[in-house]
This record gives C-alpha cells, structure tokens and sequence, in this order.
C-alpha cells in the first residue's frame, strides 16, 4: 500500500496522457476568469451584481455536457474526443476577444457563445480523462478494485 506514489503514476504513457489532458481541461477552464471580469466590466459595461450570470454561460454547458457526452460520444474513442475538445475550445477562444483571425468583431454575444463552446469542449476534455487515469493504472499494475479494501482508499485519495 505504502508503494503507491506519484511516480508509478508518470511510468505509464496513457496515465501521463490522461494527467495532461486533466491538467489542459482545468487550464482551459480558468485560464481567462481573472481578466474576463475586468473585460466585462470595462470594454461591455456588466455591472458587477450581473457578473456570475456571464460566467455561468462557462459552468451551465459544462455541467450539461458533463451528464450528456458519456452518452452523446460513447463509441468515440477518448483519444478522438480529447483532440476534438480541444480544436473546439481553440477556436471558441476566438469569441473571446476581437479577433482578426476569424474575422470577428468585440462583442458580447460573441463572447457568451464562445463561453458556452468552451463549457461545453472542457467537459469532454477533463470528465473523461479522470477515468482513463485510474484504468491504466488498474491495466499497468494489475489491479482489482474490491480486492483490498485498505488499497483502493489509498489508490482513489
């Protein structure tokens, strides 16, 4: 029990992948909250009682898709639906801002769409990387869940 550490999780490949496409999902979620609400409030003029409303446009998609994808992508492999999150949140991030690349202009409808985009993009990026972490541990090393109590407290902290 006491052999479980950080290191038996970075010697497999799918497992640092999965760590990865975690740690991109919670990037991608909260990388841009502490500028947004000065942007909202200073380029769109929202006032700051009506800020979580705008940010809600990020969490509400999240949590639906969250509960959706599982079903909506189930034949999907998770390597397909990883990539396919994040060339769609790249191009939500566009939405975000004026952008001369895709040739949008600033604003706020732009915005709160590519918040929703992004919500809905991040779900299946973080909720189906948390899983695949755990099964190729349990592959790697052989493990059977319910075998030892004691060791699957010790695996799931």
């Amino acid at each position: 029990i006491d052999e479980i550490n950080i290191s038996k999780f970075l010697k497999s490949r799918s497992v640092v992948f999965a760590f990865i496409a975690t740690g991109i999902g919670m990037f991608v979620c909260t990388f841009f909250a502490s500028f947004m609400s000065v942007e909202f409030k200073d380029i769109y003029g929202v006032p700051d009682e009506k800020m979580g409303f705008y940010f809600a446009c990020l969490s509400g998609p999240y949590m639906l898709s969250a509960v959706a994808n599982p079903i909506l992508f189930s034949n999907v492999p998770k390597k397909l639906q990883f990539a396919m999150s994040v060339i769609l949140a790249s191009l939500a991030f566009g939405f975000l801002g004026p952008s001369n690349l895709l040739i949008l202009p600033q604003s706020i409808y732009l915005v709160v769409l590519g918040l929703v985009i992004i919500g809905f993009s991040q779900a299946l990026l973080f909720v189906n990387s948390v899983p695949e972490i755990m099964d190729s541990f349990q592959l790697e090393y052989k493990i059977i869940i319910g075998y030892d109590k004691q060791f699957d407290n010790k695996l799931n902290d």
